[in-house]
């Protein structure tokens, strides 16, 4: 892409300061929500392998890859992570919650906020016990479980049917919390 090669282009300047430099690379996640909207992107990436499997062939000929390699002749350390990470839904859990609801898939913040079994979510009441800042009095948190995905009782055959399947994250499983870190030295600095 042209933003691709256009930060390849200053890349050296901003490894030859002293100091981090973060660059944030956008593909998986846009790949992972576009995926819900666009049936070609859907059909191509259908299951977890297959997601793989478009995002190895993307990263082999990325603007990324090239970015590592050039650290890498420029013997700069890299520490390669991400934000979050996602997980496969494939479960409707209806929600009730009043206009004011946030429209995540995963999570939802409102007034009235709760889940028509409670099995499927987390409940917050109390935002600052969980290091969440307070907001105004009766908003709460819901944190959706396992492979579960909200859907309110108003749209719920639309939502069943287009967001089953989809990757999503902002939940609380270990695959949308645990994140990886790796720190790539290079041969040559030692």
């Amino acid at each position: 892409s042209a933003e691709g090669e256009e930060l390849l282009r200053k890349l050296p300047g901003y490894l030859a300061q002293p100091g981090v430099t973060a660059l944030v690379f956008n593909f998986v996640d846009q790949l992972i929500h576009g995926r819900s909207e666009h049936a070609i992107l859907h059909e191509v990436a259908r299951d977890a392998s297959a997601l793989r499997s478009l995002t190895r062939t993307w990263f082999e000929e990325s603007a990324l890859m090239r970015a590592l390699r050039e650290a890498e002749r420029r013997s700069v350390p890299v520490l390669l992570t991400t934000d979050h990470g996602s997980i496969h839904c494939n479960t409707p859990a209806t929600v009730f919650a009043k206009r004011d609801a946030t429209a995540n898939l995963r999570y939802k913040f409102g007034e009235d906020l709760r889940a028509e079994r409670p099995d499927t979510a987390l409940l917050v009441d109390d935002l600052p016990s969980w290091g969440l800042p307070q907001m105004h009095l009766g908003v709460r948190l819901l944190l959706a479980l396992s492979d579960h995905f909200f859907v309110y009782p108003t749209k719920l055959r639309e939502y069943q049917g287009r967001y089953r399947g989809a990757f999503l994250h902002g939940g609380v499983t270990p695959e949308e919390m645990i994140v990886p870190v790796a720190l790539l030295t290079p041969r040559s600095a030692g």
